[in-house]
């Protein structure tokens, strides 16, 4: 059986590095390296509804990073139910072993949170097992879970993700705004694992239910957020320590360089053209794969024995409403505008992918053994948004969540649970994809498994 280790990059055309064409392969279970794409819960929620700081709704409100899902309410994609696509369901056979949520707080009252965010991992492993990708049983955990689990048989065969929220894909560690930090702690100055579990642990433990800017300022000086690199390390010491088991039928998944690339976007463009360029086609994807670089993440995890790889390309980011909310209001207010700067944003992020996939196809051909897949989730975002008339409601990001413990989000702040089909479709918060848009990068990770 196989297991699968995910690797998200940032996607935007799929394409399947192994030319010849096999017989569906099966996994036995999954890996997942990222950022807050992929983050099932090793970065902590907050508490507090508001980021009095940045005068919005905390962007780790809810981690994953996405709208709370009610499946009696939420919908599958249409287009995605007809080809039997369904919401994660707990069972015997599928499991999700998550770190108890906290209340929500707001205007001096808590509350209880009603619904889970669902991003693409659940999905993914959920619609899989489904298909008989994946024929064990699933018990999905973030690392933190993992890393302190008693080791038992049961333990060492889990799907473990290791991706964290704010991650960049180098070997470095940064704080949740970005700002660069040691990997380990005064505490524990010669251990990564510690360091970063007792960091996240301290935040979760120690936060206010009324002073929302304590629990921000708390965030940015305990939670530690390992690079893609780095998660790699924790992998590495987990095998060492025989806290976590993979064979050759593992699949690795890996998608990182988003934080990266929105970080090259406010540090160069416009200021320093020819650094962005290098860091776009070269330094950012050759952090995640360069068979030139033993240190980029997919080149450890071959040195580390895997056998099955994909890498998620980017979407366009010029799509994400983060963008518009930089521009002025003449651009803003002109659809025309708009449509010419998501193609000039979708052209750099094009960039970005062709050289992650040049990248990709030379391990093809230095490893011939290592199966190796490119994920494009760029043209299924392109194509849902256009049906959906993205462009027109980048100011207007839908009403509030159905879940009642964040019944004082305001109109605007948050995108709608999209509970019917003329309702907006695809963002959560500025940079984050809401739970719809998370079932289209599933599919599309799930037909390139199938095709491995």
């Amino acid at each position: 059986m196989k297991k699968l280790l995910i690797i998200f990059a940032i996607p935007l055309f799929t394409g399947n590095v192994h030319a010849a064409q096999q017989q569906t392969p099966h996994y036995s279970d999954i890996l997942v390296i990222g950022d807050s794409q992929s983050d099932i819960a090793n970065g902590p929620e907050n508490q507090t509804l508001i980021d009095p700081i940045a005068d919005k709704i905390a962007t780790n409100l809810y981690v994953p990073i996405s709208n709370p899902v009610n499946p009696q309410k939420d919908n599958i994609l249409p287009s995605l139910s007809k080809k039997g696509f369904k919401f994660p369901v707990v069972s015997n056979h599928f499991i999700m072993t998550l770190p108890p949520q906290a209340d929500i707080c707001a205007s001096g009252k808590c509350s209880k949170r009603k619904y889970l965010p669902l991003n693409w991992v659940s999905y993914f492993l959920y619609n899989a097992q489904k298909k008989n990708l994946i024929t064990s049983p699933i018990d999905l955990r973030p690392w933190i879970i993992q890393y302190k689990q008693p080791i038992t048989n049961a333990s060492l065969n889990q799907s473990v993700d290791y991706a964290w929220y704010s991650a960049m894909s180098g070997n470095t560690c940064n704080r949740f705004d970005y700002t660069p930090t040691p990997c380990t702690s005064t505490k524990y100055p010669n251990n990564l694992s510690n360091s970063l579990y007792y960091g996240q642990k301290y935040y979760r433990d120690n936060q206010s239910k009324n002073n929302a800017k304590a629990n921000i300022e708390l965030r940015e000086k305990t939670v530690i957020i390992p690079g893609a690199q780095q998660q790699v390390a924790l992998f590495k010491s987990d095998l060492k320590n025989h806290r976590i088991k993979v064979n050759s039928d593992t699949l690795y998944i890996v998608w990182s360089g988003s934080n990266d690339i929105s970080l090259a976007f406010s540090t160069y463009l416009g200021i320093h053209i020819l650094q962005f360029i290098k860091q776009i086609r070269h330094t950012i994807p050759d952090k995640i794969a360069n068979t030139n670089n033993q240190q980029s993440v997919v080149s450890q995890l071959i040195n580390l024995g895997a056998k099955n790889i994909l890498v998620v390309g980017q979407y366009n980011l010029g799509f994400t409403p983060t963008l518009f909310t930089m521009l002025p209001n003449v651009i803003r207010n002109n659809s025309v505008m708009k449509s010419i700067v998501i193609s000039f944003v979708g052209f750099l992020t094009s960039c970005f992918n062709a050289s992650l996939k040049k990248n990709l196809a030379a391990y093809h051909l230095k490893y011939p053994n290592i199966h190796i897949a490119y994920v494009d989730i760029a043209t299924p975002i392109k194509q849902q948004l256009s049906r959906n008339n993205a462009v027109n409601y980048y100011n207007t990001l839908g009403q509030r969540c159905e879940d009642t413990a964040v019944s004082d989000i305001k109109n605007g702040d948050a995108v709608n649970c999209y509970d019917a089909p003329s309702h907006p479709l695809g963002w959560w918060n500025n940079s984050h994809v809401a739970t719809q848009l998370n079932q289209l990068i599933a599919y599309s990770i799930l037909r390139q498994a199938e095709k491995l």
